[in-house]
């Protein structure tokens, strides 16, 4: 079985925790805590990974998940915050519903036993993340809304007069 890992020094507040939770359920000879890592080594790092597990129990727009998809890595996530817009179920990973840590094992189990759907997921994902999530879509999709906003609703400042908005 070999020894538990060494001390987690400059690795945050959890990261004990983690080490102990791996040791009292045999996998610590799989654990490596890294600390932080250069935004331009993420790609590598994401490459890595067989999957992304992305669990938040709150609001999250997921940028961790788009970059992954766009590593073509699979993506397993909490239906909270811009995750289902981000993560297709079924097509490019698995949605979960949130604080559900049984659902969340199923999938990730499921996913760790089938390359095959692996290989699909991620294939999808990357496909997915250079078609939806680009800087031009993004700017696109917020003219789209400030047009909308201006044809459809009359904005009108506190004191019942027309607002001027600007948008930069």
């Amino acid at each position: 079985m070999g020894r538990p890992p060494p001390p987690s020094h400059g690795l945050g507040p959890h990261a004990a925790a983690l080490r102990a939770l791996a040791v009292n359920n045999a996998v610590h000879d799989r654990l490596r805590l890294t600390g932080g890592a250069p935004y331009r080594d993420m790609p590598a790092w994401y490459r890595s990974a067989d999957l992304l597990v992305c669990a938040p129990s709150y609001p999250s727009f997921g940028r961790a998940a788009v970059e992954a998809m766009a590593c073509g890595v699979p993506v397993v996530a909490s239906a909270v915050g811009g995750l289902p817009e981000t993560v297709t179920d079924g097509v490019c990973g698995v949605l979960v519903p949130p604080d559900s840590p049984g659902l969340l094992a199923k999938a990730v189990r499921t996913l760790l036993a089938d390359p095959a759907l692996r290989r699909g997921y991620g294939t999808a994902a990357a496909e997915l993340a250079r078609r939806q999530h680009t800087w031009h879509r993004a700017a696109q999709s917020i003219m789209d809304l400030y047009h909308h906003a201006r044809t459809h609703h009359t904005l009108t400042a506190p004191d019942r007069r027309p607002a001027t908005v600007l948008a930069a």
